[in-house]
């Protein structure tokens, strides 16, 4: 395993490329042709996510407007079957019990569960849950981070890794996207190299917490430390936190890594509503309805379509002096003039199968 020339920045724009750009094959069927993809069930986390949390606010990919300006109706049939399974599985602090495992600590026991209790309420524990509780059916899974002693929820929809990972314990790399950043932020992290940073102190900018393996000759590199034979061949597990530059082509060409560090274990834990093998992303309630709601909206959409030309008055005549629009230009009363072999009717706008 050839390491020489390694590049953190590099190796960040190649896996948020891998994230964003590439399908897993789940199931299918491979197509003989190598110049056609294969045929069956492919699977991509941004797309997935991203369905998800447009379909539970009832918003359409393409836009509120169809081809010819009309506002489309989403008649959401998904929403309601994750917030009934958010019930399901509530949990309140109430519902942590300590139960003594002699029965000469009771009293121990009695106590720890009134300390844990003013512990919950100061830290806000209570909140925690009722968000990880809507995260686990809705997109199927939900993640913690231990942050210090301090547990927080990772919002899925900021998070990078290994599509077909089995944890993200054994993901090839997990990068966590924070936007919207200042300089201020910054400040506030303890052990950040915030030298090379040339930013106006209210400028915003998107700083990558990343976690995955490099190469030890070169982690001992950026650390100043001795490198010994063989170091070319092993590779570490880090956290690393980088504010990247971009070029032209938006793509990641440098930046400033800001905090770099060897870790025995990644600090997230995770929990999977429904699981797939060949795919970390669990499967929610909200995924369990996509044809479902495709074709729900279908039918609403045909159905609107219909009823407003159902709706419209319009007539025809072979009378050339008829007026133009009866509403119009018709008054209440008026008598109209027509031609011996002209006529007015109604033109039959209905839609029989609604």
């Amino acid at each position: 395993m050839n390491k020489t020339g390694f590049s953190l920045f590099g190796q960040l724009q190649k896996e948020l490329t891998e994230f964003f750009q590439d399908k897993i094959k789940i199931a299918g069927v491979q197509s003989e042709n190598p110049m056609v993809s294969s045929v069956g069930f492919e699977f991509s986390q941004w797309e997935t996510l991203n369905t998800v949390e447009l379909y539970y606010n009832s918003k359409f990919e393409s836009g509120e407007l169809d081809s010819e300006g009309q506002r489309k109706v989403f008649l959401n049939i998904s929403q309601f079957k994750a917030d009934v399974a958010s019930k399901q599985v509530d949990l309140d602090i109430k519902d942590f019990l300590f139960v003594p495992q002699e029965p000469d600590s009771e009293w121990g026991a009695f106590f720890l569960n009134k300390k844990f209790r003013q512990w919950a309420k100061r830290n806000y524990f209570g909140k925690l849950i009722n968000e990880v509780v809507m995260d686990y059916p809705k997109y199927g899974t939900a993640v913690l981070k231990k942050v210090g002693k301090e547990l927080e929820r990772v919002p899925l929809m900021t998070l990078r890794n290994e599509q077909s990972a089995k944890d993200l314990q054994c993901a090839k790399y997990v990068i966590e996207e924070h936007k919207d950043w200042t300089y201020s932020d910054l400040e506030k992290m303890k052990d950040w190299d915030l030298e090379g940073i040339k930013v106006a102190w209210d400028d915003k900018m998107t700083v990558y917490e990343r976690y995955g393996r490099v190469p030890l000759d070169w982690y001992k590199k950026q650390k100043g430390m001795k490198v010994d034979d063989g170091d070319e061949m092993k590779s570490i597990d880090t956290m690393s936190i980088i504010v990247p530059t971009l070029n032209e082509k938006g793509e990641i060409d440098g930046g400033n890594m800001l905090f770099l560090e060897e870790i025995d274990e990644r600090p997230y834990q995770e929990v999977h509503w429904k699981k797939i093998d060949g795919r970390w992303l669990g499967v929610g309630e909200i995924e369990n309805q996509f044809e479902n709601q495709i074709f729900r909206n279908m039918i609403t959409n045909l159905r609107r379509r219909g009823l407003l030309w159902a709706g419209k008055k319009v007539f025809q005549s072979t009378d050339t002096e008829i007026a133009k629009n009866l509403v119009r230009d018709v008054k209440d009363g008026q008598v109209l003039k027509i031609m011996p072999n002209g006529n007015i009717t109604q033109v039959n706008t209905t839609t029989q199968s609604l």
